[in-house]
């Protein structure tokens, strides 16, 4: 193909100018400078002259693509090989050819030559084409499922697990570089596998492998990255690995060598803490088989990404509860975990004063007794006492009173030490303090204190029933009987003994005259010593009468006369003496 103005003379041998490279996108234009036609070249630049591009091919002579003629004539002559008219152009000051459209087949080394009218000798410069076609697409692909591209959220993996990600390319010229990240660090353990396949798509795959997993890869986040040139955005996609796995800890809050301890009768918090674990478990809080209501209570622990998820069930333990077990049960897919503590409850003493073996509330005087004051307590009690009708009661030899902790010895009992023990218990929960136990020490009875007398007339052959009523010592003796003797006072005319549960005795048809009376009371154990008084009997003539004494009437009787006279005898008989 000849066009007018084209030369078609061999050119002397060029001067040769350095090798330079373009880079362009498929699809796009390109400007190739003539290096030729520079200031530097020796061409002044842009000035009048011919001017050709052509490829550089294994033939000795290039073959034109372009040519523009400028010698001597007032306009320049552009001329284009076929499948260049329609995209290429030559623009001077400075001379670059414009290439549009390029394909791959656009890419290799493109000529220029200058010759000018004041040099034979022309100049030609070289400069590289090369085409960059971007790849056409990025997935990844995990080995799970190796035909089913993912993204995103990807799992969920087990603990241990070794997991491999592959990411294919496709197309691009070059080869692309695929790489996979972490954030901005690059991952080193990653190998190209460039593959065309039976289409004629070529597919550059790089593939990962991570593990074996553990907690802290959970939510991490891979990114496949390919790019094969700086003139494109490089293709990416990310993958962000979700995982599965027991919690790390399940524990009870406050739980110390196996033991909780909450303090009876008040409400207090059972709280089972349980950290990690995806998907979450559920938590279940047990006292032996009861099911405990709960709530729920999560801490997000932002620094190491971790969950710490709280149950609390409210307790008020009694103390019949201590020694049941408290179960935080936490299911989850993969395992069922859980953490015990033996219920320990704190109380105050509960005490209660027990005899000692073989005896009984009665003691006898001059027996040895002993007293326990039996205790349950949480914690262990730190002090006992014991109280005598209120009044502390401390260690006595002479009295033979010892304490040994919690037991009370008394080595010899009498009416002293009868009345209502206590004892008394503190630990760090309170004071507890027993019902009183009441001892009766048994001993001979005691005399009676006093006597009161009150007759009546029965109208009965002037006689009277008196009835006498002594004063004794309480108590509950069953074995007691009190006695009353009476005797007439300087004579045999009577004599008689009553017996009675009671301290009252009635005595039936007295007659006018002085009577001694005495008192006594006995037991198993002996007798007491006797009350004795005298009592004047004066039946009056009436019918009946209300004392011994009856009212004097106006005119003085002599039955009258001998009751007084009765009466005052035994005061007659201590003044004769005199």
């Amino acid at each position: 193909m000849t066009m007018k103005g084209i030369i078609k003379a061999p050119f002397p041998p060029p001067q040769v100018s350095p090798l330079t490279e373009v880079r362009a996108v498929e699809g796009q234009e390109v400007a190739l400078p003539c290096l030729a036609d520079t200031p530097d070249a020796g061409g002044g630049g842009g000035g009048g002259g011919n001017v050709d591009f052509f490829f550089v091919t294994p033939k000795r002579t290039p073959i034109p693509i372009y040519q523009v003629n400028n010698s001597g004539g007032v306009r320049e002559q552009h001329w284009a090989a076929r499948g260049y008219d329609r995209r290429a152009l030559v623009e001077r000051n400075p001379t670059r050819l414009i290439l549009g459209g390029i394909t791959l087949k656009d890419q290799g080394v493109y000529g220029c030559r200058v010759r000018r009218s004041s040099s034979l000798t022309p100049i030609t410069s070289n400069i590289t084409l090369r085409v960059v076609i971007p790849p056409t697409s990025l997935k990844i692909y995990a080995d799970l499922d190796p035909d089913t591209a993912v993204t995103g959220k990807v799992g969920p993996y087990d603990l241990g697990e070794m997991v491999t990600f592959s990411c294919r390319v496709t197309e691009g010229h070059p080869i692309p570089s695929v790489t996979w990240w972490e954030g901005s660090r690059l991952l080193e353990d990653t190998h190209l596998i460039p593959h065309t396949n039976l289409s004629g798509f070529s597919t550059t795959t790089s593939d990962i492998t991570v593990g074996p997993l553990t907690r802290r890869d959970l939510h991490r986040k891979l990114t496949c990255r390919a790019s094969n040139s700086d003139l494109r955005e490089a293709l990416e996609a990310s993958v962000t690995l979700d995982m599965r796995y027991p919690p790390s800890s399940v524990r009870i809050v406050g739980k110390k060598n196996g033991n909780l301890t909450l303090r009876a009768g008040r409400k207090q918090e059972v709280v089972c803490e349980v950290l990690d674990g995806r998907p979450e478990p559920t938590v279940t809080l047990k006292l032996d088989h009861e099911v405990l209501p709960s709530r729920k209570a999560v801490k997000q622990e932002t620094r190491v990404m971790r969950r710490r998820t709280t149950h609390a069930a409210v307790l008020e333990p009694t103390e019949d509860l201590g020694g049941s077990e408290v179960t935080c049960l936490a299911e989850s897919p993969l395992l069922v975990q859980q953490a015990s503590a033996l219920l320990n409850v704190a109380y105050r003493p509960r005490v209660e004063v027990v005899i000692g073996p073989n005896l009984d509330q009665y003691a006898t005087e001059g027996d040895a007794f002993s007293l326990y004051c039996q205790v349950s307590a949480n914690p262990s009690v730190s002090n006992v006492s014991w109280s005598l009708n209120g009044k502390e009661l401390t260690s006595n030899s002479s009295a033979k009173i010892s304490m040994d902790r919690y037991n009370l010895y008394l080595g010899k009992v009498d009416r002293s030490l009868s009345g209502n023990y206590r004892c008394t218990a503190t630990n760090s929960e309170g004071t507890g303090e027993s019902e009183p136990l009441h001892l009766k020490v048994r001993a001979k009875p005691e005399a009676v204190t006093s006597c009161s007398t009150n007759s009546s007339n029965p109208g009965k052959d002037k006689t009277v029933n008196l009835v006498v009523e002594c004063v004794a010592e309480a108590d509950e003796d069953p074995t007691k009987i009190f006695t009353l003797k009476v005797e007439s006072v300087g004579s045999e005319e009577r004599k008689e003994e009553k017996k009675s549960s009671k301290p009252v005795f009635t005595i039936e048809d007295l007659t006018d005259g002085q009577y001694k009376l005495t008192v006594t009371a006995a037991n198993n154990l002996g007798e007491s010593p006797p009350y004795t008084f005298n009592h004047t009997v004066c039946a009056p003539p009436a019918t009946s009468g209300a004392s011994s004494i009856s009212p004097t009437p106006p005119l003085l009787s002599f039955s009258l006369f001998h009751c007084l006279f009765l009466s005052h005898l035994p005061l007659l008989h201590r003044l004769l003496k005199f």
